[in-house]
């Protein structure tokens, strides 16, 4: 496999973008100047986009965890911006 990452990869395996080979080498994403890497749900290089988890706000009794509704899934934010992605092996 080569060491250029996938324009578009989901963690999702219900998705058609899901690719299990690249998840286990490992993918850091960065939108803008942040790094992000137990939120990234999905993301479009090509696109500039990224659905990213959202979290609890501060003050909640629990902040800092991420939101699920009654199926375990979490409310997504897409967010437009420069897209980077770094393959690693593991």
């Amino acid at each position: 496999m080569a060491d250029t990452p996938p324009d578009r990869l989901s963690v999702v395996e219900d998705k058609p973008f899901f690719d299990n080979v690249v998840l286990d080498r490992g993918v850091r994403v960065w939108i803008g100047d942040q790094e992000h890497v137990d939120d990234v749900v999905e993301y479009c290089v090509s696109g500039r986009w990224a659905r990213i988890k959202t979290k609890h706000p501060p003050g909640h009794p629990k902040a800092g965890e991420f939101m699920r509704n009654l199926y375990g899934n979490g409310p997504r934010i897409k967010r437009v911006s420069n897209v980077e992605i770094k393959v690693e092996w593991k």
